[in-house]
């Protein structure tokens, strides 16, 4: 069985794109690295990623794939352990300080650098208001921008682009089609529920476009799940024509309802324990001749354990505690009219 979460976790994460037959997009190796950060100075946590297949280093940055991380910090209430500010700086992260209170000023700050790490292609993670209101209730915050561009080795040229049938799970729409006629990369192990496995290498060396189309009688589920657990053994080639559609493609993911196990119980690296988490992901990609663009924007909230409003409309226990915080009178109240 593959240990690999980039991997394995393919199935869940784009689990709504499959039930409701939809684009689906989504990184997860930008989500993984939002769970580094909150693992810093958490070994608990961290125990829990190695399990379950995520790194606790950061793979290699090169020029095309431009990963940026920032913390910010509800002023004069967060103070980081020593080992976590030595984790955020080994990331390139200097924390800051800002007013989650007042919302507004925070959520423009967040959304601008989310369209600054993604090259405006996410231009925001929220519109600012709906942000802000949930800004208000948080202690800190950790955002990861992944910024990825990459030219094709041998761009299709665009005279040759056609519109054809593209058959979608609603019915046939019609596409733009790109072509191109030369050796591509395979990917061995897949004829059983693939009629097709390309691969075009990019310009820049490092990186490798992959398209995988299941046979008609096969499910989408059924190859996430034979990738989640085999992933890719090894690399065939072939000379064809390639017919491969323009699109442009988004997802918003909420990656702590997807897994749960993965959302920490506490962040002792920021002093704080019991805190609320909820992680958030906005994906994009565009592919036509010239190459790829994608984008995320992953972003963890940390809140506050004590809500804003409270309402007591259930039967509910009073105690009167002396100095000693030792119980005087205790009631039950079941009815507060009765």
């Amino acid at each position: 069985m593959n240990n690999n979460f980039l991997w394995k976790a393919l199935p869940t994460a784009l689990k709504s794109a499959l039930e409701n037959g939809e684009n689906g997009v989504v990184s997860l190796y930008s989500y993984t690295t939002i769970l580094r950060m909150m693992a810093l100075d958490n070994p608990g946590f961290s125990d829990i990623l190695v399990n379950e297949g995520v790194p606790l280093t950061e793979p290699p940055a090169h020029d095309q794939l431009l990963s940026v991380n920032s913390c910010w910090l509800q002023q004069g209430e967060v103070v980081p352990t020593a080992a976590t500010l030595a984790g955020l700086q080994a990331m390139g992260v200097q924390p800051v300080e800002v007013d989650f209170r007042e919302g507004t000023a925070a959520a423009r700050a967040i959304n601008a650098a989310t369209d600054e790490g993604t090259q405006g292609r996410i231009p925001e993670m929220k519109p600012e208001e709906a942000l802000a209101g949930e800004l208000r209730e948080a202690i800190a915050l950790y955002l990861n921008t992944l910024c990825y561009t990459g030219a094709w080795e041998t761009a299709f040229d665009p005279e040759r682009t056609s519109r054809h049938d593209f058959y979608t799970p609603q019915g046939t729409v019609t596409a733009e089609f790109m072509v191109s006629k030369e050796k591509f990369n395979t990917v061995n192990g897949y004829e059983d529920l693939c009629s097709a496995t390309v691969a075009n290498c990019m310009q820049d060396g490092e990186t490798l476009f992959c398209a995988m189309m299941p046979h008609g009688h096969i499910s989408m589920l059924q190859l996430l799940e034979r990738l989640a657990q085999s992933g890719i053994a090894s690399w065939g080639s072939a000379e064809f024509e390639l017919h491969l559609p323009k699109f442009i493609a988004s997802g918003e993911t909420d990656m702590s309802t997807l897994f749960p196990a993965l959302v920490p119980a506490s962040m002792p690296g920021l002093g704080w324990y019991g805190t609320p988490v909820r992680i958030m992901q906005k994906a994009s990609l565009k592919i036509d001749e010239n190459g790829v663009e994608a984008a995320a924007a992953t972003m963890a909230i940390f809140s506050r354990t004590i809500p804003r409003r409270v309402v007591f409309d259930r039967p509910f226990l009073v105690l009167i505690l002396n100095a000693q915080d030792d119980p005087i009178f205790a009631a039950v109240v079941n009815n507060p009219v009765g």
